[in-house]
């Protein structure tokens, strides 16, 4: 199933890089919540790298991502790592998904082109692991404790 996921996104993105589509033709995305079976055999992505240390996994609750991901659009605009991506930060679907380094919880927070919601059915339960690319994927961690992002990971 992964491996289907994965070549569709190819697909859709090979068919968009042609496109003569403007960004605002790409649909907004959203945040959400992935779901802890997304990550039943661990949390990888093919190019580019995972957080480390990850001692286990939480699920964040739904009212938690809205203030999480207005701080994250903030910061991705102040910080200027939105300039580094191929579309707008709103124009991704970001998933948030809780996991844990010993007792310290934190947020990975993975991002992909609200038009791949034509491949990915449900964002709640699919993690979608797209190689290379460049920055049209990416993830970034986010402490709650300090409440600060760390390490933009694009797909290099």
């Amino acid at each position: 199933m992964q491996n289907i996921v994965t070549a569709a996104l190819f697909v859709l993105a090979a068919g968009h890089a042609g496109d003569a589509a403007t960004v605002s033709d790409f649909p907004e995305g959203a945040g959400v919540v992935l779901g802890t079976v997304a990550v039943a055999d661990g949390l990888r992505f093919c190019s580019r790298n995972a957080p480390t240390g990850v001692s286990g996994f939480w699920e964040v609750p739904t009212e938690d991502v809205p203030p999480i991901d207005v701080a994250l659009l903030k910061y991705m605009h102040a910080s200027r790592l939105d300039k580094r991506l191929k579309l707008p930060t709103s124009k991704y679907q970001r998933q948030y998904l809780g996991f844990l380094r010993g007792e310290r919880r934190f947020v990975y927070i993975n991002a992909f082109p609200a038009y791949f919601l034509l491949a990915v059915r449900d964002s709640t339960k699919v993690l979608p692991r797209m190689c290379d690319g460049g920055a049209i994927t990416w993830g970034i961690e986010y402490d709650v404790k300090e409440r600060r992002f760390l390490a933009l990971a694009p797909n290099f």
